[in-house]
């Protein structure tokens, strides 16, 4: 169900939010903190939260009516907010010194769950005999990274301006603030052109027939449009009555880039065409088939992406990089998507795009190709990069490759993203969408009383309690899990695994998909619920945020490896005695027990060491940065950060 109309919490003097205009009002404790809080000011109206993940609460802002669902329990470890009272150690410490950061499932005092937990710092001295080892190598720098961060889509915007706007400060700060001023750090953003799954009503921006509304009000349209006369970025810009979402996306991603100071990239995929431009007239195709774009409006859609990029940046959100088309092997249906052969788009890009963007002034604004999901050596994405990178004439519109995660929740595809990187070591591979999808244990999207808002607790995201599309749709059986990609899985090993074993395979940034979102996992005008790295609770008022395990493993890589920093060649030798066996004594999914990866960065001179112990037992080992070595043991279920002061 959704919301009635509302009035948007827009504060006096500032676009949408008072964190560019005011100080940051930054209510959390110290960076080992870390669950739920409740800042902010009680509001007088209701909302409805609804266990469908279709609706949010307006705690905070003037709405008309409603009630509160009180379905389920929340469940928070911690007892205030995650962001941080003050910056964290970011130079290592006194020169020549080794700081350490913790987070794991329950290595804390009393067994309990840390959060990015400053621990002793190490001596180095001479290596351990008989543990594993792990070692960097400073002279092998690899690729720069740009940065990490998050989705900001319609529906992250919709429940984040639903807060009071001390709330809404709490959230921007705790994601884009600098790391020097306690921040996360993002550097990354990601957005839609027109609609995706993640906003609040179906709209493109040039819209011939039926307005914003949902997929059953919105028939088949083929009223074309190719000069563009009816192109608007209205919908992102200006609250129009009755249209839910609209008027607070570009306001919303204003605010993000100003509390960055002016440091956060914009990526921008849009995932459909308008539908005038479309074979079957849709932005969201039916029986399981997307629709493709007609070759006489290629043009057309290239000159619809360049007016996107000049509006946008005349709003005030330059657009750093965008990809032509989101998912385009093609989603059957289940939301906006429109499908792509490699040659078409090859053919696209040279002909129409890359040279629309330079007649337009535009060509500043990077391409990336692909963004879809990663599978073995010889898949789509091998043959995107291929031919794309292959093809001198449609290589310099190219920046590089960006990447999915749905494939599999296990495999990490190490060797394809080598392969794609060495056809030209020159273009970039970007990971631009994961998640930890779905929620519900009882069907997509459904959750038995017992499981419901399990994920507003950190044990949630070390055991095996997600459930991805693929469980439900592919292979839900899943007999032997070592050679199935979608077993039940542990939302903070996926991330941990991917970004480490990425980095160490090319990536230069990691943006994970959607920022914030209720505690049902939405509100969106498809239904898709996931679990987002801070989920906000409006089942009451005020409503708390809650901040995960995965909100921590982000920040312990963008605060630490900055935008700049070169990724260092690091091996693992992991001893004899080490088991790759699970929390559950089960098999590891990946076989692995002990990864690493490494940076050095290039603003403070720190050498930055990611550690993650994926196993059920704690694991000692000597760890080297070129002639200095330190001696320490990681717990079962960790992420360490270690920074090697210059």
């Amino acid at each position: 169900m959704l919301l009635r109309n509302r009035t948007w919490a827009f504060v006096l003097g500032c676009p949408l939010v008072a964190v560019a205009c005011g100080s940051n009002n930054n209510s959390g404790q110290d960076a080992g903190s870390g669950g739920t809080s409740s800042g902010g000011t009680a509001s007088s109206s209701g909302g409805t939260a609804s266990s469908s993940g279709n609706a949010t609460s307006s705690s905070g802002v003037t709405s008309s009516s409603g009630t509160t669902s009180s379905s389920g329990t929340t469940s928070s470890s911690g007892s205030s907010s995650g962001s941080s009272s003050g910056p964290p150690m970011l130079d290592g410490g006194p020169p020549g010194s080794v700081l350490v950061l913790e987070t794991s499932r329950n290595a804390g005092t009393g067994a309990t769950p840390e959060h990015l937990q400053q621990l002793t710092s190490l001596t180095p001295g001479t290596a351990t005999a008989g543990v594993t080892t792990i070692v960097v190598d400073p002279t092998m720098k690899r690729q720069t990274i740009q940065g990490f961060g998050a989705a900001l889509t319609e529906s992250v915007a919709y429940v984040v301006t639903s807060l009071p706007s001390a709330q809404q400060q709490e959230i921007l700060h705790d994601f884009f603030a600098p790391a020097s001023q306690g921040g996360s750090g993002y550097t990354l953003t990601r957005t839609h052109i027109g609609s995706c799954d993640m906003a609040m009503t179906q709209y493109s921006l040039d819209d011939t027939c039926a307005g914003p509304g949902t997929v059953a009000s919105r028939p088949a349209c083929f009223t074309a449009d190719p000069t563009l006369a009816k192109f608007s970025i209205g919908h992102d810009t200006t609250v129009t009555a009755g249209i839910q979402g609209s008027g607070i996306l570009v306001p919303f991603l204003k605010a993000a880039i100003a509390t960055s100071g002016n440091a956060l990239k914009v990526l921008a995929s849009p995932w459909s065409a308008p539908p005038w431009m479309k074979s079957n007239g849709l932005m969201q195709g039916t029986g399981g088939t997307d629709g493709t774009l007609l070759t006489q409006y290629y043009g057309a859609y290239a000159s619809y992406l360049s007016k996107y990029i000049s509006a946008y940046t005349a709003a005030g959100v330059p657009i750093w990089a965008l990809t032509p088309a989101n998912e385009p092997l093609g989603v059957g249906g289940s939301r906006e998507a429109m499908d792509w052969s490699a040659g078409n788009m090859n053919t696209f890009i040279k002909t129409n795009l890359g040279p629309q963007l330079k007649a337009d002034g535009n060509n500043g604004t990077k391409v990336f190709i692909y963004d879809h999901n990663k599978g073995p050596v010889g898949t789509d994405v091998d043959v995107w990069a291929n031919t794309m990178l292959g093809d001198a004439a449609t290589k310099p519109f190219v920046a590089g490759t960006a990447v999915h995660w749905y494939g599999s929740t296990v495999q990490t595809d190490d060797d394809t993203m080598d392969q794609v990187h060495a056809i030209d070591p020159t273009k970039d591979i970007l990971f631009d969408e994961g998640t930890a999808d779905e929620l519900g244990d009882k069907s997509f999207g459904t959750s038995t009383p017992g499981f419901q808002y399990s994920w507003l607790g950190d044990d949630f995201y070390w055991k095996k309690d997600d459930y991805d599309w693929g469980y439900w749709f592919a292979s839900k059986s899943c007999a032997t899990p070592a050679t199935c990609n979608h077993p039940p899985y542990e939302a903070f090993y996926r991330y941990a695994r991917d970004i480490i074993h990425g980095l160490n395979h090319w990536y230069i940034g990691f943006i994970d998909w959607t920022a914030v979102l209720n505690q049902d996992g939405g509100p969106e005008h498809v239904f898709n619920p996931i679990p987002t790295t801070i989920m906000v609770d409006s089942r009451q008022t005020p409503a708390t945020i809650y901040h995960s395990p995965t909100f921590y493993l982000m920040r312990s890589f963008s605060q630490y490896f900055r935008p700049g920093a070169q990724v260092l060649l690091t091996t693992v030798n992991v001893a004899a005695n080490v088991s790759a066996t699970d929390y559950d004594g089960t098999p590891t999914y990946d076989g692995g027990s002990i990864m690493a990866t490494a940076a050095v960065n290039s603003d403070n001179g720190t050498t930055v060491v990611q550690v993650f112990n994926e196993t059920g037992k704690p694991i000692p080992y000597a760890l080297s940065v070129g002639a200095k070595t330190v001696n320490n043991s990681i717990p079962a279920q960790s992420l360490q950060t270690l920074v090697f002061a210059p």
